[in-house]
């Protein structure tokens, strides 16, 4: 039943340390990676900010979308960066790089991106080179993206 929690993930803690295992969303995903735990994230009644990174990290694209667009401003920063990497995802990378500019002076913002600005949009460009070129392996850094990794 795809409208139930899933009984393997009942707590944030479980659910978070498997959403970890799956390969990070560097390119647009067909489908969310595990249908069933749209409804298990949900279940969690977690902060829109959390669900939304949730979502992603499960490439369930419509369900973080849903949740980001209510996050469009100040001081909505947390949100506002996870809508730029939701656009970066999707492939709309103008879009990406236009919430980057908006968030590039957050603590968000300059702790996931210690190089700032241009280390953020060089990223957004070797994605972007990838998706032109068709190779979605890697995006010019092992496990390089703005969830960890590097």
């Amino acid at each position: 039943m795809a409208n139930q929690p899933d009984p393997k993930f009942p707590t944030f803690s479980a659910l978070y340390t498997h959403l970890l295992t799956l390969p990070p969303p560097l390119l647009p995903p067909g489908k969310a990676t595990s249908p069933t735990l749209t409804s298990s994230i949900a279940a969690l009644s977690l902060h829109p900010t959390l669900e939304t990174a949730f979502h992603i990290l499960n490439n369930d694209l419509p369900s973080a979308h849903f949740l980001v667009r209510h996050m469009q401003s100040p001081p909505a920063y947390e949100g506002m960066f996870l809508h730029g990497i939701l656009h970066r995802i999707e492939g709309d990378y103008d879009n990406a790089r236009a919430w980057y500019g908006n968030v590039s002076a957050s603590d968000v913002f300059t702790k996931t991106w210690p190089g700032g600005k241009d280390e953020a949009l060089g990223f957004i460009a070797r994605v972007e080179g990838l998706k032109k070129d068709g190779d979605g392996g890697d995006a010019g850094g092992a496990g390089e993206t703005e969830f960890g990794g590097d």
